[in-house]
C-alpha cells in the first residue's frame, strides 16, 4: 500500500508540474495565436484594399456625376486610401458653384467616397444662370439641357448686378409673400442701376417702384388692392408707385391713369 501511494503523489505531481508550465506558456500561445490570425487578416485586407475615388450618384443627374467625377479624376492622390488629404478633396468640389453641399469618407469596402448635392433654383438670374434660396448664383452643369426644362422655364427671372443678387432674390420672396393673397407671383423681377424696381406679376400686372419707401410702398399696394381694387386686378396694365403720397394706375382698356392719393398723418 505505501509503494502505491508513493506512485499516485509522483504522477499528481508530475501533472501539477505539466499544468503550471502549461499555464506559463498560455500568454504566448494565445500571442502567436491572435498575431497569426491578425497577420491573415491583415494580408486579406491589403489584397482587397480599395483603391480610387468614388461618386456617390444619388442625389445627381448624369450630367452632375460626370462632371464631378472628372474633378476627382485630376486628384493627384488616387490611390492613397490613408493619406488621402479630405479636407483638400472637399475644397476641390466644393469649388464647383453648383455643388451646395459635400461630404467625403472612406470607406473599405468602395474607397474614398464623394456625396455631393447640387444647388436647387429658385429663379433664374440673368438669361444663363439660376440662383438658390441662399441667393447664391450658379451655372447649372449642363447649361442647354437645364434652361429647355419646363420647370426651369417656370422659374421667376430676376435682373440685375450679380452683387445685387441676393437682394432681388429675397426682396421676390417678399413681395410673392404680400401679394399670395391677390393670388399674384412674380414672374420678372428687375433691379436697375439706378435702384429702380421693375416688378411683372404672372397675370401681366407691371408694377413700378422706386428706392425710397420701397417695402412701404409695394405693402401698401397689396393691401389696398385686397381691400378695395380686387376685382379690378386683371383690368389693369400696370402701377406706378415712384409718387410720394399715392400711386398711378394704368387700364388696358384705356388711354388715361387714375391717380390714388393715399391718407397721409395730416389728414
Amino acid at each position: 500500500m505505501p509503494a502505491v501511494s508513493t506512485s499516485q503523489s509522483s504522477v499528481a505531481n508530475e501533472l501539477k508540474h505539466h499544468t503550471a508550465s502549461f499555464i506559463k506558456l498560455m500568454p504566448y500561445v494565445f500571442g502567436i495565436v491572435f498575431l497569426t490570425v491578425l497577420a491573415i487578416l491583415v494580408y486579406q485586407m491589403m489584397l482587397a484594399k480599395p483603391t480610387g475615388i468614388v461618386v456617390e450618384p444619388a442625389g445627381l443627374n448624369r450630367s452632375e456625376y460626370l462632371a464631378l467625377d472628372a474633378v476627382v479624376s485630376e486628384f493627384p492622390e488616387q490611390d492613397a486610401f490613408f493619406t488621402m488629404p479630405l479636407p483638400k478633396l472637399l475644397d476641390a468640389v466644393m469649388a464647383e458653384k453648383w455643388v451646395s453641399e459635400a461630404n467625403i469618407r472612406r470607406d473599405w469596402q468602395r474607397g474614398i467616397v464623394v456625396e455631393a448635392l447640387p444647388r436647387e433654383p429658385v429663379a433664374r438670374f440673368g438669361s444663363e444662370r439660376l440662383i438658390d434660396a441662399g441667393g447664391v448664383v450658379f451655372r447649372p452643369v449642363n447649361e442647354q439641357v437645364m434652361f429647355q426644362s419646363q420647370t426651369v422655364q417656370n422659374l421667376a427671372l430676376l435682373q440685375g448686378e450679380p452683387e445685387q443678387a441676393k437682394l432681388i432674390m429675397q426682396q421676390m420672396l417678399q413681395i410673392n409673400r404680400w401679394f399670395a393673397p391677390l393670388g399674384l407671383q412674380v414672374d420678372d423681377l428687375i433691379l436697375t442701376p439706378r435702384m429702380t424696381w421693375l416688378v411683372r406679376f404672372d397675370n401681366g400686372l407691371r408694377v413700378m417702384v422706386d428706392n425710397q419707401q420701397t417695402n412701404q410702398k409695394l405693402m401698401n399696394l397689396s393691401q389696398i388692392l385686397q381691400a378695395q381694387l380686387n376685382d379690378r386686378i386683371d383690368d389693369m396694365a400696370s402701377v406706378d408707385l415712384r409718387y410720394q403720397n399715392g400711386f398711378a394706375i394704368a387700364w388696358k382698356t384705356a388711354d388715361t391713369s387714375d391717380i390714388v392719393t393715399l391718407p397721409t398723418g395730416d389728414e
